[in-house]
């Protein structure tokens, strides 16, 4: 694949060799706290964010800013090209449909963890778009687990992951519905998947049947979001795969882009399935196990 020399537009903040500062908010731990103590001790919530709140005062959050522009070393420059040409492809699909387009606020490069505007970011989840800051997130370090875990090593492979992620970024400034409906209920399935097996756990150990139906009713909106991402990654999937095959997509490297979509997708199957058959087992768990 041909990329050495092709436009830079220099959209990237390179953050490798940093890392996040600190950590900050609440948390799911507090709310916890919080809830047991006014269903079981009857001590006032307020009360009781107000002292994890006093001990996380003195910690805080920060992440420090990364290099923004043009990118020195090899790797850097083939996501800044080729996240330049994605760009330009958007431009023209968007100006077809009398739209403007805007690109991601940047390309953010890091290693194991950094900052971002949805929460903590590790390398471990892979490469990411952050709707709250409207970047894309990727650790190159994932390129190495494409060649060595999905059999899918070379250029191409790599292209794909970045059109990807940016087309998650046109998704959402186009304002598709699917992916609307999706951010729509992060906020409820993020709290419910990391609140509510807590909630459920108190409600069964101290026998509080409202924390622990408090508790479904979360994990409920964590299962509805992971079947709403479905069609939303196949679809970036799709406009990834469609970007790719015009450069010249065939043989080898083919197959380790198609194996790559196809990996990606079924995480996000096996993802939903997963929470699927937890909720059940949940459900049982706060009324089976009462008979």
């Amino acid at each position: 694949m041909r990329w050495l020399g092709g436009d830079q537009e220099g959209n990237i903040e390179d953050r490798r060799g940093l890392g996040p500062v600190g950590v900050g908010g609440l948390g799911a731990g507090g709310v916890v706290l919080a809830l047991i103590g006014y269903f079981v001790f009857g001590i006032s919530p307020s009360t009781t964010m107000d002292a994890v709140n006093g001990v996380q005062a003195q910690q805080g959050y920060d992440q420090q800013d990364g290099f923004r522009g043009q990118p020195k070393d090899q790797a850097g420059q083939f996501v800044d090209v080729i996240s330049t040409n994605v760009d330009e492809v958007w431009r023209g699909l968007f100006r077809q449909n009398g739209q403007t387009y805007t690109q991601p606020a940047a390309i953010v490069l890091y290693d194991q963890s950094t900052g971002t505007g949805c929460g903590l970011g590790q390398g471990a989840m892979g490469p990411f778009y952050c709707p709250a800051d409207q970047k894309v997130y990727i650790d190159l370090n994932f390129y190495e687990t494409l060649k060595t875990r999905l059999g899918a090593p070379g250029d191409f492979a790599q292209a794909y992951v970045i059109a990807h992620e940016v087309g998650h970024a046109a998704q959402h400034r186009s304002g598709d519905p699917q992916m609307a409906l999706r951010q729509l209920i992060v906020p409820v399935a993020s709290l419910g998947s990391s609140l509510a097996p807590w909630l459920i756990i108190a409600g069964v150990i101290f026998k509080v049947m409202g924390l622990a139906v408090a508790g479904l009713v979360f994990f409920a909106a964590a299962v509805v979001f992971t079947f709403v991402t479905l069609p939303v990654e196949f679809g970036a999937s799709r406009r990834a795969l469609a970007y790719v095959e015009p450069l010249g997509l065939n043989g080898e490297r083919a197959d380790g882009a198609r194996s790559v979509l196809r990996a990606a997708g079924w995480t996000y199957v096996a993802a939903a399935l997963t929470a699927l058959l937890t909720f059940l087992y949940y459900l049982w768990l706060v009324f089976g196990s009462r008979r």
